[in-house]
């Protein structure tokens, strides 16, 4: 539920202005500043009161007045006696229930705080896919789900109408063709082509799996962008690694950029995404993309250039692309 908390406050117009605390949101109208910290745990009294003073120093050094509140996100209103001993003693300190929505202002604390308390309990309580906690409804993975719709269509169609042949090679990525004759179109029609059933299934799979994960984490723009351009690197690192094949197809070079994408937010970029991934452990992604390239050499006819070509794609990309969005905001 946290994520979608994190969303509402961003809806407010809050943001992140501090790296080394990503959980803290600022909001400033006219001389006021309204910064909240969004956290689940509290480690001390202490420390809440040393990151307060941090944050009042700075703002007021440009003439603002500084408003604070911290909120305590809980599973659930069973709040241990340590976290009620702490409402008592610090002021400006709300606990939210998550399974209820609901905000728990107790004696000395605000009724309310910028208008957030009647914003967070309005929240649905009902979130998209159950146990991907944090998809909500409106960041689901549409991008996601519309690919799986196109890559099924560019299967059935060619295959009812008897004209399968015709689009494989129309769309196929052939070095001779691609790069030889300029046809670079290739280039992207052969990420919706698939040999098979089997083929096409698999690939959707993981797709999905994949989607569900990353799409509301980075947001739709970026997802397309990174997708189709992992495809494309993918696929001229297929054209340079086997240029004298048949030629490939499938959007595993497309997909296998997500699953670097995946890969890069929980090594490199783990902070930006905090709230929005589950606790997805790095060692076990590493070894979700270690298996996944290692299997390709136990089948037949997989593009392994192009997995390579995509993850290595999907990876940078994801950096980059951050990188270009932090300096353009």
């Amino acid at each position: 539920m946290k994520a979608q908390y994190v969303q509402y406050l961003e809806e407010r117009g809050y943001i992140r202005e501090w790296k080394n605390m990503p959980y803290l949101y600022v909001r400033k109208e006219g001389q006021v500043c309204y910064c909240v910290m969004l956290v689940d745990e509290i480690s001390s009294l202490t420390v809440l009161e040393q990151k307060r003073k941090e944050i009042q120093m700075r703002y007021e050094v440009l003439g603002l007045s500084v408003r604070h509140l911290c909120i305590l996100c809980q599973k659930n209103a069973m709040f241990s006696q340590e976290i009620l001993t702490m409402v008592g003693q610090e002021a400006n300190l709300w606990l939210l229930a998550n399974d209820q929505n609901r905000v728990f202002c107790y004696e000395h604390q605000p009724e309310e705080f910028d208008g957030l308390k009647q914003g967070l309990e309005a929240l649905p309580l009902r979130e998209f896919f159950g146990f991907f906690r944090y998809v909500t409804w409106k960041n689901a993975p549409w991008v996601t789900l519309g690919l799986i719709l196109i890559n099924l269509l560019c299967f059935v169609i060619p295959v009812a109408t008897g004209r399968y042949g015709d689009f494989l090679r129309f769309g196929k990525n052939l070095y001779s063709l691609t790069l030889g004759q300029g046809e670079y179109w290739r280039l992207i029609t052969h990420m919706f082509l698939h040999g098979d059933f089997n083929h096409l299934w698999s690939n959707m799979l993981m797709l999905g799996i994949l989607g569900l994960y990353v799409e509301p984490a980075i947001g739709h723009t970026q997802f397309t962008l990174i997708y189709f351009l992992s495809g494309v690197m993918a696929g001229i690192w297929s054209l340079i690694s086997n240029v004298d094949s048949f030629g490939s197809i499938g959007a595993s070079g497309a997909i296998y950029g997500i699953l670097g994408v995946l890969l890069a937010m929980v090594l490199v970029c783990k902070k930006d995404y905090k709230g929005k991934l589950p606790n997805l452990s790095p060692g076990w992604v590493a070894f979700l993309c270690v298996a996944s390239l290692v299997n390709g050499f136990f089948e037949i006819r997989v593009d392994n250039a192009a997995h390579f070509g995509g993850i290595i794609a999907g990876f940078f990309l994801l950096i980059l692309t951050n990188k270009i969005r932090k300096i353009c905001t």
